[in-house]
Formats: structure tokens, sequence, C-alpha cells
């Protein structure tokens, strides 16, 4: 909206008359003017996700058993050993001699198998049963979840407002003082 003023102010002075004018002049002047920019990006976006695979390991698996250990000893047996011992029985006999009677002592050898147990030293084996572990290396299939990541691209919009300064020509009014030196007298 452009509201025009026009006045005049008269001064009289010394047969001076002034008057103040309001001029039209054009003015440059740098005017902001906005303008919107937009342009498209791609976001890449990522996530991890955990998929299930299989490991081969190798795993020690025992497993109690018995280990006989034997050990050389030397122990006592008895065996009979017998011998034949001969014994003398001896009696005594009344013997009549002629009218006299006299003791004869007879003896007998009586031979008898004696058997006595006799200590025998012999070689032996003493075994006794260790309980051990029986260990061996299997291979052993167990799951295991990788981890892996997926990524996509998603598009975005990015807007910006540029500012720029453009001339442009406006019309001003401008107050100027002008005066008649009294050249004219009868035209105010």
């Amino acid at each position: 909206i452009v509201i025009l003023l026009f006045c005049a102010v008269y001064v009289q002075a010394a047969k001076e008359t002034c008057m103040v004018k309001f001029e039209e002049v054009s003015v440059v002047k740098q005017v902001p003017t906005y303008k919107k920019h937009c342009h498209m990006i791609e976001d890449t976006k990522c996530k991890t996700v955990y998929k299930n695979a299989f490991e081969t390991s190798m795993e020690t698996q025992c497993e109690p058993t018995f280990e006989t250990k034997c050990d050389p000893v030397i122990e006592t047996a008895y065996e009979q050993k017998c011998k034949t011992i001969t014994d003398k029985e001896c009696r005594i006999v009344h013997v009549e001699h002629m009218g006299h009677h006299t003791e004869k002592r007879i003896c007998t050898d009586i031979p008898q198998e004696k058997c006595v147990p006799v200590p025998v030293k012999i070689e032996a084996e003493k075994c006794v049963n260790i309980p051990v572990q029986s260990c061996q290396n299997v291979p052993v299939t167990s799951p295991v979840e990788v981890p892996k990541q997926e990524c996509w691209k998603k598009p975005r919009k990015v807007c910006q407002t540029l500012v720029s300064l453009k001339p442009k020509v406006v019309i001003e009014k401008v107050p100027k003082e002008v005066c008649d030196h009294g050249l004219s007298a009868g035209h105010p």
C-alpha cells in the first residue's frame, strides 16, 4: 500500500516564499527472497540378526573302568613232608632157664610213617583292580548363534530454506524544500 502525501508549507520571510514538496525518487533496495530447496538422501539402516550355524569341536569323554595291577609276591605254603620213623618197642619178658627166672628185654623195631606240615616259599602274583578313567577325544557338533548385520537403504527428503537478497527498485517520496526568491511576486 502506497500512501501519497502532498503537503505544501508556505513560509513568508523577506518576500521569500518556500514550500516543501515531495519528489518521487527511485531507490534500489536489497529485498530478501526465500526459496525452499529439497533433495533426497539415502540413510543406511542396519540391524543385527542371529543365524544358527553348527560348529564341530573335539571334546574329551571319559568313562570309568578298572585296570588290573599285579605284583609278584612270595607266599608261604605248607606241604606235607612224610618220613618213616622207626620206633623201638621193648618189653620185658620173664624167661625161666634152668629153674631160674630172669628178665629179658626184647625190643623190636616198628616202622611208622609220620607226616608234618613244612613251610615252603613259593612265588605268586597278587592282583588288585584299580579304578581308572578311560578317556578319548570325540568330535561333537553343537549349534552356535552367528551374528550377521543386515543393512538396507531408506530414502529421506531433506529440505532447507535458502535466503538470497535481490535488488528491487522502489519509489519513495523524499521531502524537498522549494523556495521562491521573490522573483515572481504574482505567483504563489
